[in-house]
């Protein structure tokens, strides 16, 4: 038991880094998402048509839907083609940068350093899009709608954010994180993570995973018809989640120089 317990040790220490990323990039996501407000000093003119949609308080895919989406159907993509799809075959052209111990079976390693490795891409992918979101401060489609402005009796040129009428401070706010799509570069970092670890693990026709970019693409569609994004903020969001999963598995990933098949 004292040898087992020394085992797992070590090997949590191998890990230790990437479990210190993921940890900290979880936290400042949570930090910028609920407490960081973006910058007001922006200005708007009413007779832009781009902000002036409608509201649509009933979303296709709320933000809790979308999180609960890109976290656990790529973790149950794992669970399943490391310990219930027996019939595949995993390729190992793609090794883990944390050497496995002997003790450890592949498959269970493999699984553990695939789940790390997910949470560090939304982890990543949640900071860099909130600080993206803050910094440009975009306004939404619905933009208007959620302002309220009051009726002025010399209709201005420009308007501040300041001189909006709405009450509910969260809904105001959230009306200015327009670029890039939280929902799309999220889809992207999760889904794509499903994607590309399918296809750079298992020895099956890649068609089969189709369903991956499929996903994405309904998903960044419903938040231009929702009206709570621009074209351009699917796009740039879908970008960059992609870039993300791309970069960190690229990171916890590297290719050996002998290629084998492992057997699950």
């Amino acid at each position: 038991m004292m040898i087992e317990s020394a085992q797992l040790l070590e090997y949590g220490v191998r890990c230790s880094v990437y479990y210190l990323a993921a940890v900290a990039s979880v936290l400042l996501f949570v930090y910028l998402e609920c407490y960081a407000t973006p910058r007001t000093d922006v200005t708007f003119q009413t007779s832009n048509k781009a902000i002036a949609k409608s509201f649509v308080a009933s979303e296709m895919l709320t933000g809790a839907q979308c999180m609960a989406l890109v976290s656990l159907l790529p973790f149950a993509v794992l669970c399943w083609c490391c310990f219930a799809g027996k019939q595949l075959r995993m390729s190992s052209s793609w090794t883990c940068r944390v050497p496995r111990p002997e003790w450890l079976p592949a498959a269970y390693h493999m699984w553990h350093v695939s789940c790390i490795c997910l949470v560090l891409v939304l982890g990543v992918n949640g900071v860099l899009t909130n600080a993206l979101k803050l910094w440009i401060s975009n306004f939404r489609p619905d933009f208007l709608d959620r302002c309220q402005l009051a009726a002025q009796a010399e209709p201005l040129e420009w308007y501040s954010v300041q001189m909006c009428q709405q009450t509910d401070k969260a809904l105001l706010y959230e009306g200015l994180k327009s670029t890039p799509s939280g929902h799309s570069s999220f889809v992207a970092a999760g889904i794509g993570f499903a994607y590309l670890w399918q296809c750079r693990f298992l020895t099956v026709d890649k068609k089969r995973h189709i369903w991956c970019p499929v996903l994405c693409v309904v998903v960044m569609v419903s938040r231009v018809v929702d009206h709570r994004h621009h074209w351009y903020d699917v796009l740039s969001g879908g970008l960059l989640g992609a870039l993300v999963c791309y970069a960190v598995l690229a990171n916890v990933f590297v290719k050996p120089k002998s290629v084998s098949v492992l057997p699950l």
